[in-house]
């Protein structure tokens, strides 16, 4: 699967110690008609007029911000001691009510330490 994303004016990527990019074949970094390719050729880097390599300069300014909060929402209006409103509840099953067919084998495997499924009984056979 693919991803592409376009963004606005600016992107900023920051880790606390280590950014790792990786791809099978090829990474390329582009700025304007500038770039630096890496590929199983090689790497590639073009300047336009020239490439300026231990030549001084500092990175841009530009650093990842964590994402902003959400808005706050508006506290309820309950005072302190009062109770709080009834939970809705739907019928509470039946205890009389046989249990599933799955219940039923699952329970049993716990009681006789027998395996329930091919799966199980060929591990237990193997002693795993």
């Amino acid at each position: 699967e693919d991803l592409h994303q376009k963004l606005g004016q600016n992107a900023a990527l920051k880790a606390g110690m280590n950014v790792a990019i990786e791809a099978g074949i090829q990474i390329t970094l582009k700025a304007g008609s500038n770039f630096i390719d890496i590929s199983p050729a090689g790497i590639l880097i073009v300047g336009t007029p020239f490439v300026m390599i231990n030549s001084g300069g500092s990175p841009g300014p530009l650093t990842a911000m964590p994402q902003p909060p959400d808005v706050a929402k508006e506290a309820d209006d309950r005072k302190p001691g009062q109770p709080l409103p009834a939970a809705i509840t739907g019928k509470p099953p039946d205890p009389g009510a046989p249990d599933s067919l799955q219940a039923q084998t699952l329970k049993q495997a716990s009681q006789t330490g027998a395996p329930f499924c091919a799966i199980c009984a060929a591990a237990a056979a193997l002693g795993a």
